[in-house]
């Protein structure tokens, strides 16, 4: 794990903060994320600066067709600062069609609320941690379209200082991995 965290310091120093994590299936890996990553990130000092005011969990397991972007919105709506969420008045579908036709809104809503923090963190940041991507990559419920889309809001998420996006994915669905530009940066 300590090793995750020198990568992550890393990317958020470049200011692209996407972490995907190959793993054998079984592995454990969102143990590792839940109990070694996360709780050095939010406590009182965090990890090298960085420190996660609040973060979420997506697992492509749970997600069906047609409700890529509403289940991501429906996580990224439990995020919170000070006890405010940060989409304050914002439904699931809202933010969906937001963070699809103007991502960069929903990231100024993250970027503001973060200037808030009474953490003290300097360089706070929520963080979105993405279970069972390969479920996305391989199944036919999701078109090459829909794929893309979502990766593409994804890095942009990533990409703008306030949100470190975490991902695991089976290591023998690499050579999907490959296909998409975004999930090769910082590889």
């Amino acid at each position: 794990i300590a090793s995750r965290f020198v990568i992550l310091s890393k990317q958020v120093s470049t200011g692209h903060a996407f972490c995907l994590i190959l793993r054998l299936s079984g592995t454990g890996i969102s143990s590792m994320i839940n109990a070694g990553l996360l709780p050095v990130l939010t406590r009182k000092d965090g990890y090298n600066d960085i420190g996660v005011e609040s973060f979420t969990c997506i697992d492509f397991a749970d997600i069906s067709h047609q409700r890529l972007f509403v289940d991501l919105a429906s996580a990224m709506l439990d995020w919170d600062v000070n006890e405010q969420p940060v989409f304050t008045g914002m439904s699931a579908d809202k933010l969906a069609k937001q963070l699809q036709s103007d991502h960069k809104a929903s990231i100024e809503q993250c970027v503001n609320a973060l200037k808030q923090t009474q953490q003290g963190y300097s360089k706070p940041r929520f963080l979105l941690f993405i279970d069972r991507l390969e479920v996305l990559l391989s199944s036919a419920v999701f078109s090459d379209d829909e794929r893309d889309a979502f990766l593409g809001v994804i890095d942009k998420l990533a990409a703008r200082g306030a949100i470190i996006v975490v991902s695991a994915c089976r290591n023998d669905f690499y050579s999907l991995v490959v296909n998409y530009p975004s999930l090769m940066v910082n590889k």
